[in-house]
């Protein structure tokens, strides 16, 4: 009994010893294994077959800039606000509210800290019927009824002038020139397309198809479109490679060379006459090979059936037994 201790004693004393040099050889804090995961992880990052997206920015994680103005939000009384307007980096802010006499510009001057107070003034922008900021947030854009577009700095000051003027920062609307390269808008919206059904299709395997490959495989293509037509065409292609039901193409900004009107949409469509036709040299004309029938499911137009312009049911009322077509002198 005395020697089984004992080996039992040596055998529990070399484990000890075993895990004391594992653990030295890794660190103390489990460097190693932590490295190994990392390098795993990065691993399986780049073999993923989708690429990898930007990283977005979202600031300082210990930036309490925006938790040092939010408690004077309580202080804003209540009315229906349509927007954010602006807010500076004092803490001050302008919403868009609806009054009683139309639009109004509600203004509220923080006062110093820690004064959780505002200073609040309305005006009245019964006029202004559009706003926005720009992309730098460093302008603001209020736009009248009669067409007039002012651009004043994003300040509270310059937006109470821009209200109570009109005549405030007005830019001239006729000399605003935008320039549109459909090559590129194509290019971006097949990349949107493609990354839409990256992101949000059901299997995240994509039916085992090869989408990085698809990408590649029809962006040549969108560098030839020439009419957001052509990318539809491309766009249900590349979707097609999928083999999945309710993935859809539709909208777009299209061009109506006669008319906006959609009752018109038909007399955009070109026609057809319905038959096959064969250049005959000798008889230096066409001679029609085949007239289509009219399927009785199918081709109506206002409820009423349509044929061939060169079938009977169409000859027929005018009593021509034939095509005439008349040369000119």
């Amino acid at each position: 009994m005395a020697v089984l201790d004992k080996q039992v004693e040596e055998a529990l004393k070399e484990k000890a010893e075993s895990l004391k040099d594992t653990k030295n050889e890794t660190g103390s804090d489990g460097s190693d294994a932590t490295e190994a995961k990392d390098a795993k992880e990065e691993d399986d990052e780049e073999d993923s077959k989708f690429p990898k997206d930007l990283e977005i920015e979202f600031g300082p994680q210990k930036d309490l800039a925006f938790a040092r103005r939010a408690y004077r939000i309580a202080n804003v009384p209540k009315k229906r606000y349509i927007a954010i307007l602006s807010q500076t980096a004092d803490g001050s802010f302008a919403l868009v509210g609806k009054g009683s006499s139309g639009v109004e510009i509600d203004i509220f001057a923080a006062q110093d800290y820690p004064s959780d107070k505002f200073d609040a003034t309305s005006i009245s922008a019964s006029t202004v019927v559009a706003f926005d900021v720009s992309t730098d947030r460093d302008y603001v854009s209020l736009i009248r009824s009669d067409g007039s577009i002012q651009v004043v700095p994003n300040k509270i000051s310059s937006i109470m002038s821009a209200c109570r003027d009109p005549d405030v920062g007005v830019t001239n609307a006729d000399e605003i020139a935008l320039s549109v390269w459909p090559a590129l808008e194509y290019k971006q919206m097949y990349n949107d397309a493609w990354r839409m059904l990256r992101d949000y299709f059901y299997d995240v395997e994509m039916h085992q198809v090869d989408w990085q490959a698809i990408h590649e495989r029809y962006l040549p293509l969108v560098e030839r479109c020439r009419k957001r037509e052509d990318l539809d065409d491309i766009l249900a292609q590349m979707a097609a490679e999928l083999s999945a039901l309710h993935v859809f193409v539709y909208g777009g900004e299209y061009n109506s060379p006669f008319s906006d009107d959609s009752k018109l949409t038909d007399a955009h469509t070109p026609a057809s006459l319905g038959a096959t036709l064969q250049r005959n040299i000798e008889w230096k004309g066409y001679v029609v090979k085949e007239i289509a029938l009219r399927d009785p499911d199918f081709n109506l137009l206002e409820d009423q059936s349509v044929y061939s312009p060169l079938s009977d049911q169409a000859l027929r009322p005018s009593g021509q037994k034939g095509l005439q077509a008349l040369r000119p002198s």
